[in-house]
């Protein structure tokens, strides 16, 4: 019992070792953005501000994973080829769809937004074979997630009416789960155990964009958007009777649709 308790406590450290490692990369990396976004345009003077108003419709990729946390159900020996219940180190992919609303402010060449993402649901399942108990343990995991985020951007005119823009986002992400566990036997037909479960935790998210965007009329203006996002880690907590846990890592590529309504603010309207 001490030497699991150790080995708990062992985990529990580098876990948090791996947190604080990623938490300061991230930082660095988004200290770099911000420097680079904020430096001012030479002998461009001041404009005057605008608001913009609009949806975003989002398609693209989501990788899930690896399980950073890896360990084993079963009794963790080799047996016919198998490691028993090793949980696998592996990446997923899947679709991933959205929509979102932005609210922003724009002065000269930078915009100032906030903006809320409701991100369609992700699927992650995991197949862990224990043959010493004569079973497989399926873990399928639905994950619908919502994120407000706040973020800085900043322009650059390459034509008449286009713009390309770069910008850094960062806030809050909320991630539902829905998990079916189940452990079913090697045979067919045999019995099954299964335990469902649904659980909510919020995450710190942060993405970078890369836009071109063009005007239209005096009022509206239309986008495409590439976008990282980093939904940052995810667990499984532990089920009902069972002491295991999963935890993976959740990244987004996404093109994104953008339409802005402007309003004008005091004074002249930026171009």
């Amino acid at each position: 019992m001490m030497r699991a308790a150790g080995g708990s406590i062992n985990l529990q450290t580098m876990i948090f070792l791996r947190a604080s490692q990623r938490a300061r990369s991230v930082c660095r990396t988004t200290s770099l953005l911000l420097w680079a976004l904020a430096g001012a345009l030479p002998g461009q003077p001041l404009q005057a501000g605008e608001w913009l108003l609009g949806p975003t419709l989002a398609a693209g990729a989501t990788r899930i994973g690896p399980t950073p946390d890896r360990g084993q159900i079963g009794t963790g020996t080799l047996i016919n080829g198998q490691l028993d219940g090793a949980i696998p180190d592996q990446a997923a992919w899947d679709s991933s769809a959205g929509a979102g609303l932005m609210l922003g402010w724009r002065r000269g060449a930078y915009t100032l937004s906030g903006e809320f993402n409701w991100h369609f649901r992700s699927d992650w399942d995991l197949s862990v074979p224990t043959p010493s108990l004569q079973t497989v343990t399926n873990v399928f995991t639905n994950i619908e997630r919502s994120s407000w985020l706040g973020g800085i951007e900043r322009r650059w005119p390459i034509a008449e009416r286009w713009q390309l823009a770069m910008g850094v986002r960062a806030g809050v992400g909320t991630n539902r789960f829905r998990t079916d566990y189940k452990e079913r036997a090697v045979t067919v037909g045999g019995p099954a155990v299964i335990i469902k479960r649904s659980s909510r935790t919020g995450q710190f998210n942060w993405g970078v964009d890369l836009s071109v965007s063009r005007r239209v009329g005096k009022r509206w203006e239309y986008g495409l958007q590439y976008r990282y996002f980093d939904a940052g880690n995810m667990r499984i907590r532990p089920l009902p009777d069972r002491s295991i846990q999963f935890q993976t890592r959740l990244t987004e590529h996404l093109l994104r649709f953008t339409l802005r309504y402007r309003f004008a603010g005091s004074g002249r309207r930026s171009g």
